[in-house]
């Protein structure tokens, strides 16, 4: 099991007819996360939501073996007398752009409204509570032993107590803010700013899966 998941991660990451091997990604994606549901945390479920999403995409469209052997197959085609396109085939080629276009857009919108909920509920859960009104939420953080790695930066950040205060601020801004910039110019900073919020997350916290997780969903 072990060994075909890895198999299996690896030709989707390059790019292998990933029409099918998107939906084994998923099934494996799924298997894993069953077999160990208690050591999983929010970047597993994450991850998990994503795997489906990814089927209904055309994520092998570019930078994969798929767009290469396209390439070639277009060269090729291109290279045949026109007679030998039957106007059935045009159709049915065209009815079938058609289809991967408007279930790629579907699976897009699904994942931008994931994490949309998930960006807009976090801050406004975090919003109720008093420990972020009063921007001592992440002083808090800083101190958990079970999230320390590195003790003594978590102490040198902690020190600094009016960028902690801001950071914390800041947190809970952005992730309200996002699902209301996501169709504009703005979201391009807010994203950038998210990037080092779970860098932070990844180092501060030790947390580093589910920062990436967060990272690509992004």
């Amino acid at each position: 099991c072990y060994a075909l998941a890895l198999v299996t991660s690896a030709l989707f990451m390059l790019g292998w007819r990933t029409r099918v091997l998107s939906v084994l990604f998923a099934v494996m994606v799924t298997s894993f996360h069953a077999r160990a549901i208690f050591m999983t945390d929010g970047g597993d479920n994450l991850i998990l939501l994503m795997a489906f999403y990814l089927v209904l995409t055309a994520c092998g469209r570019r930078w994969s073996l798929d767009a290469r052997r396209n390439r070639l197959k277009t060269i090729r085609a291109g290279t045949a007398p026109e007679s030998a396109r039957s106007p059935f085939t045009l159709q049915l080629r065209d009815a079938r752009t058609a289809l991967i276009t408007v279930v790629h857009n579907c699976g897009m919108l699904l994942i931008a409204t994931q994490v949309c909920f998930l960006y807009g509920s976090a801050g406004l859960y975090k919003v109720q509570g008093p420990s972020w009104s009063s921007g001592t939420a992440l002083h808090y953080v800083l101190n958990l032993e079970l999230f320390r790695p590195w003790p003594a930066l978590s102490h040198f950040v902690d020190e600094h107590t009016l960028a902690v205060a801001i950071a914390g601020y800041m947190t809970v801004l952005l992730q309200v803010a996002f699902p209301f910039v996501l169709f504009g110019r703005l979201k391009y900073p807010v994203l950038a700013m998210l990037l080092g919020m779970h860098i932070g997350i990844a180092v501060l916290m030790g947390l580093p899966l589910f920062s990436g997780a967060m990272i690509v969903a992004d």
